[in-house]
């Protein structure tokens, strides 16, 4: 199971990812930061023994309105980090920055390694 917290934009989020790492750069010119605190719970699975893999930055990419994915070259640093190895039970949460055009409404996209997607809207 994977829900979306809150999602934030545009300074207050940059404001939010200067507070987590004083590193993180400002948004280019036209684009604004999306900040996505995230919960995940893994609720079941084949065998007790199977870890679940879950990366921010690999399994999560920002979707444009118009299909574009979003290239992900300027990557922020969030604390916590949403990275995780985890096993049936247990649930963890964090933040996945994410730039997107300034204003557009566009979508997170959650990508299993073997397949299947899932979309989260970015307003």
């Amino acid at each position: 199971m994977l829900k979306s917290l809150y999602l934030r934009r545009c300074s207050r989020a940059f404001q939010k990812l200067k507070a987590m790492n004083e590193f993180n750069d400002p948004a280019p010119e036209g684009y604004e930061w999306v900040l996505a605190k995230v919960k995940v719970k893994f609720v079941e699975s084949e065998t007790k023994d199977l870890a679940f893999h879950i990366d921010g930055i690999m399994n999560f990419t920002a979707v444009s309105e118009s299909g574009d994915i979003y290239s992900g070259d300027i990557v922020a640093s969030t604390d916590p980090d949403f990275s995780f190895e985890m096993y049936v039970g247990n649930e963890k949460e964090g933040y996945i920055a994410k730039l997107v055009k300034a204003g557009e409404k566009a979508q997170l996209r959650y990508e299993e390694m073997v397949g299947g997607q899932v979309f989260f809207n970015l307003q």
